[in-house]
């Protein structure tokens, strides 16, 4: 579910508000500026796309979890629906309540469906987005600097730099493809 986040400058405790998912990771470039001080920060919750890929176990176990709660709402909603039926006949308060819960049930699977819909017919224009982000992260790790004060705090950024430093073949994450099924 989406939300807002409230996070602060660690400089001069500026709050601020950012639209972050939550089931998935913030990608992108974790260097911000704070607007009203203007010293720079590490946002450690921001993952570099070219260290840590878009597929990750995170996002994978989301998605196992959500297709069960799918099949459990389905569930609930046939009972909740085969509950009402009976028990409108006798007690109308309870009949009402499993009419409610079965419209909740519906509601959550509709809006799971419809969620899987747009990502299927939006997924060229996703992957190409990510594709972007991902070149960019690619460019920004080029830079020595940047991945030096990166590797302070992120353990994939100290292993990309160690190999760097070694004259070892760098390990990046796959680059997002478009699955052509």
């Amino acid at each position: 579910m989406a939300t807002y986040v409230t996070k602060k400058c660690p400089h001069c405790g500026y709050a601020y508000q950012i639209f972050q998912t939550g089931e998935q990771r913030k990608y992108g470039c974790p260097y911000n500026i704070c607007t009203r001080c203007n010293h720079p920060y590490w946002d450690k919750d921001t993952k570099e796309p070219a260290l840590y890929g878009y597929h990750n176990v995170y996002e994978v176990k989301q998605s196992i979890l959500r297709g069960i709660a799918f099949l459990l709402y389905i569930s609930l909603g046939l009972f909740s629906i085969g509950a009402c039926i009976f028990m409108l006949k006798t007690d109308t308060i309870t009949g009402l309540t499993f009419l409610g819960m079965a419209v909740f049930s519906f509601w959550a699977i509709i809006s799971y469906i419809k969620e899987k819909r747009y990502n299927l017919v939006h997924q060229s224009e996703i992957i190409s987005e990510q594709q972007r982000n991902y070149d960019a992260s690619l460019m920004r790790l080029k830079d020595t600097n940047y991945l030096t004060a990166l590797a302070e705090y992120d353990s994939r950024a100290r292993k990309l730099l160690q190999e760097r430093t070694n004259g070892q073949e760098e390990h990046y994450a796959q680059r997002p493809e478009l699955n052509k099924s």
